[in-house]
């Protein structure tokens, strides 16, 4: 086998598998568009859609290309297609509102504020006052308005405390939260939940399914909309104990629907009751299933996907006989999961049993299919998987993922020790590490406060990183199929297609016994095990039979 390849292609110094290539779509130094002479002073955080946009607010320093303090902020839309556009610029004209100009200018980090469409809710100030904005070309609040729903009550202090967000879904339906002012309003009832003119529910107004009322509303991981404008959001309670005061709810078609109260029977869990709810992610699908974790009053944690437990702590681990889960959603925060939009948990989790141990305990899961495991083999030579930051984990409706991941091993210092990895639906592949080096500057870190990473349903992911010189960017790679080997020079980098290219390099490196044929344990499950035998030749060559 390998003097036949060889006579094909000649045998690379070192075979090894490149990351796809990436790209730089916007860094602080560069040029502002549509801003002839300024340049991009900072960009903090971004939100996407499914189909291959994001939104970012940058800032622009004074003094250059004609940049003042009234001026200097900016929302920017990207597409490969399209490149970056202007959104809204503080300063400059509001659509259909004559005579008045953008104020300061904030988007909300995270999903959900990005349609389809490619509309962006964001808020600005305008004449002095917050007000919401979709696309700079609607105000649907305005500190001041009546309060949708509340007869002589007005919208008041939007936008003045970070628990303050909105969400848009693909028809256009803006879920936001806000405070009141007015007869009557109190600090126990000063705040409500909204869906465009209608009132989802009131601070201190009593909650449907218990005896108490509701408490305040926030944080961006509890609220979610779906295509169609239903909602799902966790909310504390008021006037219980501390066993009751959480819950889940959606609203649609103007009703509110319990899905789960602290302290309620749990479904499906006979003898068990709900625990704590808040303090994690919550879901609502395209089909309008809601999904949130839950750790129940026993100490168990619980995903729950349509109102029933999907996946609990003392389950079985897939893979791995004899061994369960515990601590499922990780232990950086409860509530670490994604979700598909088919109902399939992506999630953090440790095993327990014979052989399980702090060295090699974490995993990921993605439903039945493991993703990776502490310790190891990652699909880089030589080394391990070590820790995952279970706030980086994203999943698509296709079935991909990525996740955000330390590695451990020879040569892995600071300056090296983190990567972007990604489930192409049959194996894991790296999609960009500290060290690589994209157009010509390095990529430093991956983490700073907390890593940022969004996947679309293309297959893209966009990804903040902080390169050489300090300066942090906005870049954007592709998720590879598992045959995509090479682009036919021989260097192992992929190019987005399957052809001749990808066999005869990977016969290369299967013949050598190189890290880059490892693909398979022999399970089918597309995880590598530190080895290269027949099943990885085997695992190889059915994926490129399917054409990835």
């Amino acid at each position: 086998m390998r003097l036949i390849v060889a006579a094909v292609v000649a045998v690379p110094a070192t075979i090894a598998l490149a990351a796809p290539p990436t790209f730089i779509v916007l860094s602080e130094g560069d040029a502002a568009p549509t801003v002839p002479g300024a340049t991009i002073s900072d960009i903090s955080d971004f939100t996407s859609n499914k189909v291959g946009q994001v939104a970012l607010r940058v800032l622009m320093p004074q003094g250059v290309g004609g940049v003042t303090g009234t001026t200097a902020q900016m929302l920017l839309r990207y597409s490969v297609t399209n490149g970056l556009e202007r959104v809204a610029r503080s300063g400059s004209a509001v659509p259909a509102q004559p005579g008045e100009l953008f104020g300061g200018i904030f988007n909300w980090a995270g999903g959900q504020c990005m349609n389809d469409a490619g509309n962006v809710v964001f808020r600005s100030t305008i004449n002095s006052a917050a007000n919401l904005c979709i696309d700079g070309t609607s105000i649907p609040v305005v500190n001041g308005m009546m309060a949708p729903g509340l007869p002589g009550l007005i919208m008041a202090n939007y936008g003045a405390t970070s628990t303050n967000f909105a969400r848009l879904s693909n028809q256009g339906h803006v879920v936001f939260s806000g405070g009141l002012n007015g007869s009557g309003v109190t600090s126990a009832n000063d705040s409500a939940l909204f869906l465009q003119n209608a009132l989802v529910a009131r601070e201190g107004a009593p909650a449907p399914g218990t005896s108490l009322t509701f408490g305040q509303f926030g944080g961006v991981n509890v609220v979610s909309i779906n295509a169609t404008g239903k909602v799902a959001f966790a909310t504390d309670l008021q006037g219980g104990t501390a066993a009751t005061d959480e819950a889940v709810y959606s609203f649609n078609n103007n009703t509110l629907t319990l899905e789960a109260h602290e302290g309620d029977a749990a479904p499906g869990l006979p003898g068990q009751v709900f625990g704590s709810l808040g303090f994690g992610s919550v879901h609502v699908s395209t089909q309008g299933h809601v999904s949130f974790i839950t750790e129940l009053a026993s100490g168990t944690n619980v995903i729950y996907v349509n109102g029933a437990p999907v996946v609990k702590d003392g389950d079985a681990a897939p893979g791995y006989p004899g061994l369960t889960f515990y601590d499922l959603g990780g232990t950086f925060q409860l509530g670490s999961f994604a979700i598909s939009d088919s109902g399939e948990p992506f999630f953090a989790a440790k095993l327990s049993g014979t052989g399980a141990n702090a060295a090699n305990r974490d995993v990921l899961y993605l439903g039945q299919k493991r993703i990776a495991r502490k310790a190891s083999p990652a699909p880089i030579t030589d080394l391990a998987w070590n820790a995952y930051y279970t706030n980086s984990l994203a999943v698509n409706d296709s079935g991909q993922a990525i996740f955000v991941a330390d590695l451990a091993g020879p040569g892995v210092t600071a300056a090296n020790d983190l990567g972007i990895f990604a489930w192409n639906g049959h194996s894991v592949s790296l999609l960009v590490r500290e060290g690589d080096v994209v157009a010509g500057r390095t990529v430093v870190d991956l983490a700073g406060p907390g890593p940022s990473v969004r996947l679309n349903n293309n297959g893209e992911v966009f990804f903040l990183a902080t390169l050489n010189a300090g300066q942090t960017g906005l870049l954007r790679t592709n998720i590879p199929c598992t045959a995509d080997m090479d682009d036919g020079s021989g260097t192992g980098t992929p190019d987005g297609g399957v052809t001749i290219d990808d066999l005869l390099y990977y016969l290369l490196a299967f013949s050598a016994g190189a890290n880059a044929a490892d693909l398979d344990d022999g399970t089918g499950s597309g995880l590598p095990d530190g080895g290269v035998t027949i099943d990885d030749l085997l695992f190889f060559l059915v994926r490129f039979a399917d054409g990835c």
